[in-house]
């Protein structure tokens, strides 16, 4: 089984700035918040998964469906869809 590995403060100091962004219902400023989280750890999950649902809004499917299996593959327990 795969378990997400220890994020350094800084990486969980940017999800919680995403994550607190994109519950105040700023979703562009969320999106570049997660391509942070992103460049630092390119397999979080949450971040994944927020990139899932923005692409699948917006009918890309195939780009959607790529990233929760990535999300899922990566970390099978943290996914969020």
């Amino acid at each position: 089984m795969n378990s997400a590995p220890p994020l350094p403060a800084a990486v969980l100091a940017l999800v919680d700035e995403a994550e607190r962004l994109q519950r105040a219902g700023q979703i562009e400023a969320a999106a570049r918040a997660w391509e942070r989280v992103l460049g630092a750890a390119p397999e979080h999950a949450r971040a994944l998964s927020f990139f899932a649902m923005h692409a699948y809004r917006n009918g890309d499917l195939a780009t959607a469906r790529r990233l929760i299996e990535r999300a899922a593959a990566g970390w099978p327990r943290t996914a969020l869809v």
